[in-house]
C-alpha cells in the first residue's frame, strides 16, 4: 500500500511539472479553455491509479529481514542449552551434520527462522532483538494530523464566510440564465460566485455596462463548473498537503480558470465589448487595490 502510494505521488508529481512545462510552450497558441482542461489530467490520474491499485494485483518482493529481525534458534549437542543468535544470512545452511529448517514467511509474517535442531531441550536462553521503528506508521500518522489539520482549516474558513455573507448580503435579483441568485454584499472587494449565488460590490449599480459584464463573468464561472473544481482543489491540498506541487497547481490553475472565463465572456458578449469589458476589469482591480488599502 505504501509503495503504491509513493508511486502515486511521484506520479501526480511529475504530471504537475510536465503540465507547467507544456503551458510555458503552448502559451498564446491554444485557447485558454484548452489551457484549463489541462489541470483535468490531475483527478483523472489520481482516479486511474487508484483503481489500478485495487483491482490488479502487483507483486511486491520479500524485504530481506536478515540483517535486523531474522534470527535462529540453535541447538547444541548439550541437552539444557538453546541460543537464539542473529543472522547476516537469512539462506539455509548445514552445519556439522546439523539439519537446518527454515520456517517461509507464509506461516510468520513477522520474521524469519532458521532453527537448527538437535536433541531434546529443557531451558532456552534468548539474546534481546533489537524493536525497530515502523517509520511507515509514523509517516501515516503525520499525514493524517496534517489532512485534519488542513481540512479543518478550509471547513472553518468557509463556514464562517458564509455565515458573513448570509448576515452582509442583499438580494436585488435572479439571473435570466441559471436562475442564479444576485445578492449586493457591503465590504466586497470584488464580485465573486459563492455556490449558487453571485455576489456584487456595493458600486456596482444595476442595469449599467458595469453590472452585465460582473454578472455575465460570474456566469461563466458557473457555466465552467468552478464552484465544483474549488472542491476538487480543496481536496487535493487536504490529501497532498506535504507537497508544494500541489499548492502551485491549485493557485496555477485557478488563474487559468479566470483567464478562460474571460474568453468566454467576450464570446458571449462579441468582440466588440472585447475593450469595453476589459475597462471594466481594470475598474473593479483599481477599486479592489482602493480596498485593500483603507484602514
Amino acid at each position: 500500500m505504501m509503495v503504491n502510494s509513493m508511486k502515486t505521488i511521484i506520479g501526480l508529481s511529475i504530471l504537475i511539472v510536465t503540465i507547467i512545462v507544456i503551458r510555458a510552450i503552448v502559451e498564446g497558441k491554444i485557447s485558454r479553455k484548452a489551457q484549463y482542461a489541462m489541470w483535468l489530467s490531475l483527478p483523472i490520474f489520481v482516479i486511474v491509479a487508484s483503481l489500478t491499485n485495487l483491482y490488479i494485483p502487483v507483486k511486491v518482493q520479500n524485504y530481506d529481514y536478515s540483517v535486523s529481525r531474522v534470527s535462529s534458534v540453535e541447538m547444541s549437542n548439550h541437552p539444557s542449552k538453546i541460543t537464539v543468535v542473529a543472522e547476516d544470512n537469512s539462506s539455509p545452511a548445514i552445519v556439522e551434520d546439523t539439519v537446518v529448517k527454515e520456517v517461509s514467511n507464509d506461516s510468520l509474517s513477522s520474521s524469519d527462522f532458521s532453527v537448527k535442531t538437535t536433541d531434546t531441550v529443557d531451558n532456552v536462553e534468548t539474546q534481546p532483538v533489537t524493536k525497530n521503528i515502523n517509520y511507515k506508521h509514523l509517516c501515516k500518522i503525520v499525514w493524517i494530523c496534517g489532512a485534519i489539520i488542513v481540512a479543518s482549516s478550509i471547513v472553518i474558513n468557509n463556514a464562517v464566510f458564509y455565515v458573513r455573507l448570509i448576515k452582509n448580503r442583499k438580494f436585488i435579483a435572479i439571473s435570466q440564465k441559471k436562475n442564479l441568485r444576485i445578492y449586493k454584499l457591503s465590504n466586497s472587494k470584488s464580485p465573486f460566485l459563492f455556490g449558487r449565488g453571485i455576489y456584487l460590490t456595493d458600486d456596482i449599480s444595476l442595469n449599467t455596462l458595469q453590472y452585465e459584464h460582473a454578472v455575465c463573468h460570474e456566469y461563466c464561472h458557473y457555466k465552467q463548473g468552478d464552484n465544483i473544481w474549488v472542491i476538487v482543489r480543496y481536496i487535493f491540498i487536504v490529501a497532498f498537503w506535504f507537497n508544494p506541487l500541489i499548492w502551485i497547481a491549485s493557485e496555477i490553475s485557478s488563474r487559468d480558470g479566470e483567464l478562460a472565463v474571460d474568453e468566454q465572456v467576450i464570446k458571449m458578449l462579441g468582440a466588440n465589448s472585447k475593450r469595453s469589458y476589459s475597462e471594466t476589469l481594470l475598474s473593479l482591480l483599481t477599486l479592489e487595490a482602493s480596498k485593500d488599502h483603507l484602514i
